[in-house]
């Protein structure tokens, strides 16, 4: 973030973040609508994508999952569940995200980095309905952050009437990925 947004980070570090201790077994389940983006922070927790055969994922701490919600309407695409019995998480609003981001000095540079993160979300799957709630990880965001950072200085670059189809193979549903 620009020094200008100081506030901002404290915000979003301090303010928009519940910490959440895991009393239920589930925390997400397949087509609930996303709300939050979730950071593990001590024990682990196990997804499972429903649109593959796949074995259950471990999601470890320091891990993150859902980052969706905060730059698409979301639908959860597997079931997030408790793996441990002591179980700790962060969750962040995409409602209490938007709402501080959109006046801040860093918003162009973020709203392109989510024009960007779901762009390629979109693009390195073979199949759409293989997209998941644990696409991402550090790689693939830092790259996206160098992109949207540096271009969004170029006013030419942000494409402000972004929508993205998907077509769910599973259900044949249509969801339109709009942009805060």
């Amino acid at each position: 973030l620009k020094e200008d947004d100081l506030d901002l980070h404290y915000a979003i570090c301090h303010e928009f973040v519940e910490d959440a201790k895991c009393v239920e077994a589930e925390i997400f389940s397949v087509g609930m609508h996303g709300t939050h983006m979730y950071f593990i922070t001590r024990g682990e927790m196990a997804y499972d994508f429903t649109y593959c055969t796949a074995p259950l994922t471990p999601v470890w701490v320091k891990e993150w999952l859902a980052e969706p919600v905060l730059w698409a309407v979301w639908e959860h695409r597997g079931r997030l569940t408790v793996a441990s019995s002591s179980c700790e998480f962060l969750k962040l609003s995409a409602v209490q995200f938007h709402s501080a981001v959109i006046n801040s000095a860093t918003w162009v540079a973020l709203r392109r980095y989510g024009q960007l993160y779901v762009k390629d979300m979109v693009r390195s799957t073979i199949e759409l309905a293989h997209i998941s709630d644990l696409w991402g990880g550090p790689d693939i965001v830092q790259d996206v952050m160098t992109r949207a950072f540096n271009e969004a200085t170029d006013p030419t670059v942000l494409d402000r009437n972004i929508g993205i189809f998907l077509c769910l193979s599973q259900s044949d549903d249509v969801v339109k990925l709009n942009f805060f």
